[in-house]
């Protein structure tokens, strides 16, 4: 199972809520299904409430999806994992969007009795919510970095024994080594801080201290102490940040 705790995946579905694409996108599925007016709502509501009810609707499903595409990343194994992450997706979105539409349905409407008609909605409900699921997967989790292909690891984990090599979560000095923090364990190496941040290229991470360098991905929480921080990483370690760094963590999102 993956170290990173509850706290990272739902800092993902505020990252991935905080992109134009995203509310660009719903907004359009939202005048989309008004307009449309699928599933008896062109004809049961005005114009007025079916712009209010798919608005509202379109936002829950959605959220509801991202945060069970954000729970089945954290809860799969991470190595060769993705279909897998998938296929959870989609059954978890199925479940999670249908009991969301039915509850809002029953609120709404207040006629949804049991029934041949009732079970038919529900289905149709789940397979649109496997399909858009599936778009998700490919598109939006993509476009956030969330691809199926392999990913080079950063150079400096070739410096790391074998055993110790995983995901990079931080670079700390010691005297005149760069201790490697990975999610497989530590490694000590003989370097400078400057030449260690030189070969964490395509890990997208920063210097947070004068002897501090952490994984921006692997950050679980952060709280401020006065005018500097402290980072909590996915593997439990506890990292510094001094005052100088605390503006560019805030531009990051890291800290608010």
């Amino acid at each position: 199972m993956k170290t990173r705790p509850p706290q990272f995946t739902m800092r993902q579905v505020r990252s991935h809520f905080a992109e134009p694409i995203t509310w660009i996108t719903m907004f359009g599925l939202a005048v989309i299904l008004t307009l449309m007016g699928p599933f008896g709502t062109g004809d049961a509501i005005g114009v007025a409430q079916r712009a209010l009810y798919w608005g509202a609707m379109v936002v829950a499903t959605y959220l509801t999806g991202a945060s069970s595409h954000a729970f089945c990343s954290w809860i799969m194994p991470e190595k060769g994992a993705y279909w897998k992450e998938v296929l959870a997706s989609m059954l978890a979105t199925g479940v999670a969007v249908t009991t969301v539409v039915l509850s809002v349905n029953a609120v709404v409407f207040m006629n949804v009795s049991p029934g041949p008609e009732l079970y038919w909605f529900a289905a149709s409900v789940c397979v649109t919510a496997f399909v858009v699921s599936l778009m998700l997967s490919f598109f939006f989790w993509n476009f956030a970095g969330r691809a199926p292909v392999e990913v080079a690891p950063p150079a400096i984990l070739k410096r790391v024994p074998i055993e110790s090599r995983g995901r990079l979560i931080a670079l700390s000095v010691e005297d005149h080594y760069v201790r490697v923090h990975t999610s497989a364990g530590e490694a000590m190496v003989l370097m400078r801080l400057s030449d260690a941040m030189n070969e964490t290229k395509g890990t997208r991470g920063m210097q947070v201290h004068r002897s501090h360098w952490v994984s921006l991905d692997e950050v679980a929480s952060a709280r401020r102490t006065g005018d500097r921080a402290v980072l909590t990483m996915t593997s439990g370690e506890e990292v510094p940040v001094s005052r100088t760094y605390v503006p560019a963590l805030r531009e990051v999102g890291v800290l608010t």
